[in-house]
């Protein structure tokens, strides 16, 4: 014996399973292109952060240097001429008060899609803010 179907649910499970996998490829998609952008961009904040805990005992200019020089290496944007860093001076912004430190930065850079020709600017903004008198808080 077969099983009989009633016919407003022949296709129903066929569909549900194409939704699926449509949205997993979307996923996946993503994700291909933009995970090493945010891995890079979580190695910036730390390097960040490691700047931060610095700043009781260097100055403003060596703590920008040590943030460029780690992103120099990790961000990088490649438009056909060779590699060169996303993240200038311009983009980072060091300010101090008697009890704390905040360093900011913006970038964008291009995210280049599979079997996409023009690519789609991501923006990244981070903000970070560390303690002086303890900088591990």
């Amino acid at each position: 014996m077969r099983p009989t179907f009633v016919r407003s649910e022949r296709g129903a499970i066929n569909f549900m399973v194409l939704l699926f996998i449509a949205i997993l490829a979307a996923a996946a998609y993503f994700g291909y292109a933009y995970i090493p952008h945010w891995m890079a961009n979580r190695k910036a904040v730390s390097a960040m952060h490691a700047a931060g805990y610095q700043a009781w005992r260097l100055d403003d200019a060596t703590l920008l240097e040590m943030v460029l020089q780690e992103t120099d290496k990790l961000i990088l944007v490649d438009d056909g001429d060779g590699p060169y860093p996303a993240v200038d001076e311009t983009m980072v912004k060091i300010s101090r008060d008697s009890k704390n430190i905040y360093i900011d930065m913006g970038y964008e850079v291009p995210m280049w899609l599979p079997w996409v020709k023009k690519p789609l600017e991501i923006r990244f903004e981070n903000h970070t803010k560390t303690d002086l008198e303890n900088p591990s808080r």
